[in-house]
């Protein structure tokens, strides 16, 4: 049961991540969670009081929402724009609501006023988390041996290595033991694979769903999992590369003229960016 409810989460999160990126679209979330609080209009002037941010984020947040469908202009107060939600933004309130294991009126403190940016932070970490949770799940279902080191996972996930671990470890014993740990005494590293609460997730999440359905994503995701190696062989190759390339340069200075010299310079950038260009 405790499974079905996590994949259920997970399943919400993604859908509600293709609308806003919570990885990258903060401010929007919180803007979220006034409308939600509140069951208010806003001004951006307020949404600046509420959230300590800055004016022109928050316009950028606003501008964004409404071009998504999410908000809508309702009016003016004091010379300044009235947003509401739309039925669209009512919607992924209500999902938003589920996803964070709240109902009607659990958001609303006793006297009608927002609650501490900290909380609403406390409660946004406790989604994101999930959602990288999910993909986590994702990569590691198509990978091969379906195990995975830390560092190449929290790569693929976009996050660092210490902040995916935490996340990892969280749900890597019981009630909820999704994912199995390991270390290698020879090359020390952390690997995680799935347990059979991780497959259940999997196999009943819509990402499972299409890739079945989409032979083209299948291989896509594969795929991407397997550049991952050329990726970090790219990064070793263009650190030393540099280097390289001017100490040719100087050589063809010393022994031969200014005019070699720059035309092995220039061959050899040439090379290094095809390698930045054309590697994955």
């Amino acid at each position: 049961m405790r499974a079905e409810l996590l994949n259920r989460k997970l399943s919400l999160l993604r859908e509600l991540d293709e609308t806003i990126d919570f990885s990258k679209s903060t401010i929007q979330i919180e803007i979220m969670f006034v409308f939600m609080i509140s069951k208010e209009k806003m001004t951006p002037s307020k949404l600046v009081e509420l959230l300590d941010e800055r004016r022109k984020a928050v316009l950028d947040a606003l501008r964004k929402m409404q071009l998504k469908g999410i908000i809508k202009k309702e009016g003016e107060e004091d010379g300044e724009p009235v947003y509401a939600l739309t039925e669209t933004g009512e919607e992924y309130s209500k999902k938003l609501m589920e996803v964070l294991g709240l109902k009607e009126g659990d958001h609303h403190s006793s006297g009608g006023e927002v609650e501490p940016n900290r909380e609403k932070i406390a409660v946004l970490k406790r989604m994101i988390g999930l959602y990288h949770i999910y993909n986590a799940i994702v990569y590691l279902a198509n990978t091969p041996e379906n195990k995975m080191d830390l560092h190449k996972l929290s790569s693929l996930v976009g996050l660092s290595p210490e902040r995916m671990k935490s996340y990892l470890d969280a749900y890597s014993r019981p009630p909820i033991r999704v994912f199995r740990r390991s270390s290698s005494p020879v090359s020390r590293l952390t690997f995680y694979k799935l347990e059979k609460e991780g497959w259940n997730i999997y196999y009943r999440s819509p990402h499972y769903l299409q890739l079945k359905e989409d032979p083209i994503s299948r291989v896509r995701m594969k795929v991407r999992i397997k550049l991952w190696r050329f990726k970090r062989q790219r990064e070793m190759l263009l650190l030393v590369f540099f280097p390289i390339k001017l100490f040719f340069s100087f050589i063809s200075l010393k022994l031969l003229s200014a005019m070699f010299a720059f035309a092995t310079f220039t061959f050899l950038s040439i090379i290094e960016l095809l390698i930045a260009l054309f590697s994955p």
